[in-house]
């Protein structure tokens, strides 16, 4: 097992045959990974009657701990090992936490707690250390799926993760105006001119349109939201007005 962080990668147990030098789990030192997270709701009780109302929860965020021993040659080697653990986004930004267990790798976005590393007194090339990290999205991500629509417009998004996935499109071609359209009716109807080498690309997790790169504000008519429940398969259609263009639609495996 491994847990990669932003400039430090910490193993679950030295390398077959090499000599311990590095960051690594303790036993039990990674929780919050595996679990489920807690929902949260607005809870009303009835009145003059038994329960609550109905109320639809979300997911909170998600909390990750890990702890360990830092192990190394030399008192000074595990002090540069120290120095490495408690920089990890110790500047207050979002980064990158990827975990690998055999051949599964998911990830999310995370930002940093708190750190803390204490050398043991007797044995000063040893190390204990804690580190705690907060993500907003409890998300979990893993496998890209990627769906190319054919010649009538027609294509598919999919994912095999245990959570409701959100998809991001990417529409290539020419155009005066486009539209997605989704499972019930629904749809995304960008006005936007699409011209060729410039490619429209609309995220449903932020809601956001790029344009060539660019974040462009302005040119969405129509906005609906979607998702893609457990483990399903959903129909969608690209229609484009004044030219021709081709959708990609791209889902990662999404977990909670």
């Amino acid at each position: 097992m491994t847990v990669a962080l932003p400039g430090l990668e910490i193993l679950g147990r030295p390398l077959d045959g090499a000599r311990p030098d590095g960051v690594y789990l303790g036993p039990g030192g990674f929780s919050g990974w595996d679990d489920g997270v807690e929902m949260r709701r607005e809870t009303v009780q009835r009145v003059a009657a038994a329960g609550d109302f109905d109320a639809t929860g979300y997911p909170d965020a998600r909390i990750v701990s890990l702890s360990g021993v830092i192990a190394s040659p030399s008192e000074e080697r595990t002090q540069y090992w120290m120095d490495r653990l408690t920089g990890v986004l110790n500047d207050g930004s979002m980064g990158r936490i990827t975990v690998g267990r055999a051949d599964v790798t998911r990830f999310a976005t995370a930002g940093l707690v708190r750190t803390t590393a204490e050398a043991r007194k007797h044995a000063p090339s040893r190390a204990d250390w804690q580190m705690q990290l907060w993500c907003p999205n409890p998300r979990k991500y893993g496998h890209l799926n990627q769906e190319v629509s054919a010649n009538d417009g027609s294509f598919i998004t999919t994912h095999s993760g245990n959570a409701r996935a959100l998809t991001r499109f990417v529409v290539d071609g020419t155009g005066d105006r486009w539209r997605i359209t989704g499972p019930g009716g629904r749809s995304i109807l960008v006005t936007q001119p699409l011209r060729s080498g410039s490619p429209h690309e609309y995220d449903m997790l932020t809601g956001q349109l790029r344009v060539g790169g660019v974040l462009t504000y302005g040119g969405i008519e129509t906005a609906d939201t979607w998702s893609i429940p457990q483990a399903r398969t959903l129909n969608h259609t690209l229609s484009v007005q004044g030219g021709s263009a081709t959708a990609t639609a791209y889902t990662f495996d999404t977990y909670l």
